[in-house]
């Protein structure tokens, strides 16, 4: 219990918990930056989000149609005025079309569409609501209708595909939203410090199946032909760039009992390269429960490989989604260090369930606080829930000396560094956040209380 006490007691100053604990607009001081400029990326403190409500609908499975790779949305946003006389509301947007925009309060019309009521900003990435007159603090609803297309560079929204057994391309829409890509989905407020609970609808192909971060509440036919719309339960309070979506034609292996199914294409569950996958998701929660002693928040705890990834793997929260290859381990023909190498993934995964998902800094500047605590339990909780693998005797050969490394470099940065446009914050997830902040994050491991 200790353990775990010590180790939010270092988070307790950057996490975001209901209110942010750090000014949203202060950077971390630093030998570069000591003050932020009057302007910028970040988003004023004058409007919070309190709840998203999300439609969309996608028509991924309508092979060789027109529209097959656009999708429409509509995202109701009930949202806090922090003071009076305000003057817009301000979100994220990128690369999608919006369309119509409303905003009430107390179901009275405060703004409805027209060519003076939103304006956007693409350098910053800014969708800004202008109503006619200034707001007074209070809570108001904001409507906004858009399109877009899934993207093919495997961010934000996208497509990707796989071949089936007879030869096939079949596609899937899928998404990746960390650090900044959720605003290519639906606008919202983007930053890590901001929370809010997520309601979410998609309307989709009837022969396709729609997965979220939380269990489905329900499932009615569309008004659309062949079309059905699958609405999910709401998520606990949490980041945007954490909601995860993925739409498919995929086949499932599940443990009931304990709340976890893993998903791939069906050449894979059918070839039983899924199961250790599963098995290892049920161990690795389990020890990371024992260790921290503290239980694991969300209802479910899913599991998907997508073909198409850029990163290793994604801990959204409650549907963790990987490359492919990395959960797909055959007993008689994998290597056994593909053994290894998909528990610790599993593992680095599951550990954001709690660090950086649970807990978590209030601005990407604290991203080693994410990312170390984790790499930490990926070697912690895998050899805990496979000790015959010896995994944890890696550690100072794959984390200390990388971390030595990279820390010798001339280019090297501070664990703490402030950073403002998406560009920057992706500079960020390097050697540093994940080897170096590993390191110091297992100094804190063996501290004692006095």
């Amino acid at each position: 219990m200790w353990k775990y006490l010590l180790l939010v007691a270092g988070l307790a100053s950057n996490v975001w918990s209901g209110v942010p604990l750090l000014d949203r607009r202060a950077p971390t001081v630093s030998a570069k930056q000591e003050t932020e400029p009057e302007t910028g990326y970040r988003l004023p403190n004058t409007t919070v989000p309190l709840k998203y409500n999300i439609e969309l609908t996608t028509h991924v499975h309508d092979h060789g149609s027109a529209e097959q790779f656009d999708f429409e949305g509509k995202v109701i946003i009930s949202l806090r005025v922090e003071e009076d006389n305000v003057r817009n509301i301000t979100l994220h947007f990128r690369e999608i079309t919006v369309t119509h925009v409303k905003l009430s309060e107390s179901g009275s019309l405060v703004l409805i569409d027209d060519d003076s009521s939103f304006s956007t900003d693409s350098t910053y990435e800014f969708l800004v609501i202008e109503p006619p007159s200034a707001l007074k603090v209070g809570v108001y609803t904001l409507e906004i209708q858009y399109n877009g297309v899934l993207r093919t560079d495997n961010g934000g929204f996208y497509r990707s595909s796989y071949t089936d057994a007879s030869g096939r391309t079949r596609w899937i829409a899928t998404t990746q939203f960390e650090s900044t890509d959720a605003r290519h989905a639906f606008p919202c407020f983007d930053e890590p410090g901001i929370r809010a609970p997520i309601g979410l609808k998609i309307t989709h192909g009837s022969t396709y199946h729609a997965i979220s971060n939380m269990p489905i509440k329900s499932q009615v036919d569309s008004t659309l032909p062949n079309y059905k719309i699958t609405e999910f339960e709401d998520t606990l309070s949490m980041q945007t760039y954490l909601l995860a979506f993925v739409v498919s034609d995929f086949d499932s292996i599940s443990d009931k009992e304990n709340n976890q199914s893993v998903y791939a294409a069906p050449s894979a569950i059918a070839n039983g390269d899924l199961q250790f996958a599963l098995e290892a998701g049920v161990k690795v929660i389990g020890a990371l429960q024992d260790y921290l002693q503290v239980n694991y928040s969300f209802p479910k705890l899913d599991q998907i490989g997508i073909p198409d990834f850029a990163a290793g793997a994604m801990e959204n929260w409650g549907l963790v989604t990987y490359r492919e290859e990395i959960l797909l381990y055959n007993a008689t023909n994998s290597p056994k260090s593909q053994l290894k190498r998909t528990a610790a993934i599993i593992a680095h995964e599951y550990g954001h369930q709690f660090f950086g998902n649970l807990v978590s800094p209030a601005w990407w500047s604290y991203l080693w606080l994410n990312e170390g605590f984790a790499t930490l339990m990926e070697y912690l909780a895998s050899d805990k829930a496979y000790p015959e693998l010896r995994i944890q005797e890696m550690f100072n050969i794959e984390a200390v000396q990388t971390a030595f490394q990279s820390d010798a470099l001339e280019s090297t940065r501070p664990m703490n560094s402030y950073v403002e446009t998406p560009a920057e914050i992706s500079q960020l997830f390097d050697d540093i956040a994940y080897q170096k902040c590993k390191y110091q994050t297992l100094f804190t491991n063996h501290c004692k209380v006095c």
